[in-house]
């Protein structure tokens, strides 16, 4: 049985979430499309619109924070220039403050260790700070040349240090603070200032080392954002698609752009980007990394009239083709999934297809069990047929579920032989499957603007 896990959840631009840290089943969403802020009291089983009261009707919610400061409450900032406080204790809304001519409040940051100290970062390139758990908010040191403050970070090993990125002259800025934002100093380095930033990695071994990944690739700074370093990965523009970190302590990050697979060594405070051999490909599908050997990974992918799972020793260098299955090579074209199972003393790598469906090898991709077919065409019904998502079970690696067809659910505890088939009530395409590692028998789906799904 299935029930979606949003349930009440209205408003289809959710925009920002804050988790409250002394009981994390306490969860706020902020809607952008004037449905104000929904709670959910059970880790976001079902969902109230909290903001339907007290005269708040029809928010427009783009940046939130928690604080415990000077009681539990949520603080949000609004696409008019406000900031409302919500009392957690007392359920109750207020205003705390409203920014004449800042426009709209796009980001907000609470410092760790002192929550009453909060930031807020205007449409209009403003960056406000509250000392007293957001009663009141002087205007901090402008930034020269920022248009729009689009994100705010406080370092946690020094409150003192506040990041800024935003638009403006350049393009997308990047600007720090060593004063918790009494003065503002510009990155020396242009060339990472104008390209777009899409999350930003901290390194665990060196504070002063940060990744930014972006539409122009990676960019490294070593010096706290001083200068910046573009991480050559082979091209000079390449706008990173995903990045797959190994299952294996110690083991090489995989980043997929199109066609091409790059890795770089162990977790490092210089990361050196390697472009894998062997691996010409028109679309990387999929990785899966080895969860005891961190030289091992497979990878899915679209290769026009090849077969196309391949297999790197030696932590992405270089890349071999697995065995080939017993249908004909011009079918074999499309692997989107691929899954390592391990348990029991048993070792199962899956291969997820669109056309002919899902294929097992019990010999590391030596050979291939394709069930007695010798053409991608799949007799069975109640077999999946184009695969979307897979995931195996952590308890049992011989069970696997299969998301194909669009919306249809497909279930194995045979490594692939006989499957149950289900069709969920949802309309869009189901996009990922999670099995839950700690409850056997949970499992998770995201599914388009349906949302999130739960099975027990």
């Amino acid at each position: 049985s299935w029930q979606q896990i949003n349930t009440g959840l209205s408003s289809q631009d959710i925009r920002t979430l804050a988790v409250d840290p002394a009981n994390p089943q306490i969860v706020y969403a902020g809607s952008a499309d004037s449905r104000g802020v929904f709670q959910s009291k059970d880790g976001g089983d079902n969902w109230e619109n909290i903001s339907d009261a007290q005269g708040f009707v029809g928010l427009s919610v783009l940046s939130m924070v928690h604080s415990s400061y000077p009681a539990s409450r949520l603080l949000v900032g609004t696409d008019d220039g406000r900031i409302i406080a919500y009392e957690q204790e007392e359920e109750t809304w207020h205003q705390v403050s409203v920014f004449p001519g800042a426009g709209k409040i796009l980001a907000m940051a609470i410092e760790p260790t002192q929550t009453q100290v909060i930031y807020a970062g205007t449409s209009n390139g403003k960056v406000f700070r509250s000392d007293d758990g957001g009663e009141s908010w002087p205007l901090l040191d402008s930034i020269p040349g920022v248009f729009a403050i689009t994100s705010l970070a406080v370092m946690p090993f020094d409150p003192a240090q506040i990041y800024v990125a935003g638009w403006g002259i350049g393009g997308q800025v990047l600007w720090k603070s060593l004063d918790g934002g009494l003065t503002w100093n510009h990155s020396t380095d242009d060339t990472f200032s104008r390209q777009s930033m899409l999350w930003l990695l901290s390194s665990p071994r060196n504070p002063n080392t940060f990744y930014v990944a972006g539409d122009a690739g990676i960019f490294a700074t070593e010096d706290g954002g001083g200068s910046w370093q573009f991480q050559n990965i082979g091209s000079p523009q390449i706008p990173v698609e995903e990045i797959e970190i190994s299952a294996s302590d110690g083991g090489p990050t995989y980043i997929r752009y199109g066609g091409s697979l790059f890795s770089s060594g162990s977790l490092k405070d210089t990361i050196q980007w390697e472009r894998g051999r062997g691996l010409a490909a028109t679309a990387i599908r999929d990785v899966a990394t080895d969860p005891d050997n961190p030289l091992i990974a497979y990878a899915a992918v679209y290769v026009q009239n090849e077969w196309s799972v391949f297999r790197t020793d030696d932590g992405g260098e270089s890349w071999v083709k697995t065995a080939l299955p017993p249908i004909p090579e011009p079918e074999l074209g499309d692997t989107k999934q691929v899954v390592i199972a391990k348990g029991n003393g048993v070792e199962i790598l899956y291969a997820g297809s669109n056309g002919c469906g899902v294929f097992h090898s019990l010999d590391s991709g030596q050979t291939w069990e394709t069930f007695g077919r010798t053409e991608c065409k799949v007799e069975s019904e109640n077999a999946p047929r184009n695969v979307l998502a897979m995931a195996a079970a952590y308890e049992n690696p011989n069970l696997l579920y299969v998301a194909a067809e669009s919306t249809r659910f497909y279930v194995s505890s045979d490594r692939g032989e006989e499957w149950q088939t289900y069709t969920l009530s949802i309309t869009s395409q189901i996009d990922k499957i999670a099995p839950d590692p700690y409850l056997p028998g949970h499992i998770y789906l995201i599914a388009g603007v349906d949302g999130f799904w739960r099975s027990e």
